[in-house]
């Protein structure tokens, strides 16, 4: 593959794109009424025994740990499968510092189990397991995104300016996954956004330059996103969508 053909495969910088307005952060306001509705819809979710035992990671988001994440633990229990946490505490943001930690966590469930692990990440949390698929294919079955930044990081949302110069440099971390994307994601991903996401703009969460990913649209916050009946069925199906598969490969 030539240099050219290479950087055909990757996004570009999106330094073009409209920043986060305040209207759009409060909009995720909207999360208190609709966490009050939702009952009914949690009790009649669909909980088929579609989980065969098979191994699941859970990515929290920005400035959340594993706790942020109990409701989609709940119901992937619920439908058979080995959830498991990231095991990495609170994600402050830094790519860089839990990239090699996140690999080495997925390596030891998958290897623990026999199988690949599928990996659940909300937001930036969304991010690092995208990463991890990237690198380790061999130990992922596939990957479910959740409001997830796919290209730019965290420059363009609204937690950008929060993390500059707190814990990382996000112009460099910007460049930096874009030359990433040219080694392809090939793990199937599903990526699920928002366009009332009030936090990561919806076209930062599309990814259309690698080759086996599904976008799913639905209708709530980003703050809801983990305790959305809609999102935790999508959740559900797309870990579903093959049987159990044994082994793994680097």
């Amino acid at each position: 593959m030539t240099r050219s053909d290479r950087t055909a495969r990757r996004p570009p910088l999106w330094s073009p794109y409209r920043k986060i307005r305040v209207r759009d952060v409060l909009r995720e306001l909207t999360f208190l009424r609709d966490h009050a509705r939702r009952r009914t819809e949690w009790d009649n979710l669909p909980r088929p025994a579609v989980g065969w035992g098979r191994p699941v990671v859970l990515f929290p988001g920005w400035g959340a740990n594993g706790r942020s994440m109990r409701f989609v633990r709940s119901y992937l229990e619920d439908l058979g499968f080995a959830v498991h946490d990231w095991g990495l505490g609170r994600n402050i943001g830094d790519f860089r510092r839990y990239l090699a930690p996140a690999m080495e966590r997925v390596r030891g469930v998958s290897e623990a189990h026999g199988a690949p692990a599928a990996l659940v990440g909300w937001s930036l949390g969304g991010w690092v397991a995208r990463e991890v698929a990237r690198d380790r294919p061999g130990f992922v079955r596939r990957v479910v995104t959740m409001g997830t930044p796919a290209v730019g990081g965290p420059k363009h949302t609204f937690l950008g300016a929060l993390v500059h110069g707190l814990y990382t440099d996000v112009e460099a971390l910007e460049a930096e996954i874009a030359r990433r994307f040219e080694r392809p994601l090939t793990v199937p991903v599903t990526a699920v956004r928002s366009l009332r996401d009030g936090f990561v703009p919806e076209h930062l969460s599309r990814d259309d330059w690698s080759p086996n990913v599904r976008h799913i649209e639905v209708d709530t916050t980003h703050v809801g996103m983990g305790s959305c009946p809609v999102v935790l069925r999508h959740v559900g199906e797309a870990l579903s969508a093959d049987g159990p598969r044994r082994g793994h490969h680097d």
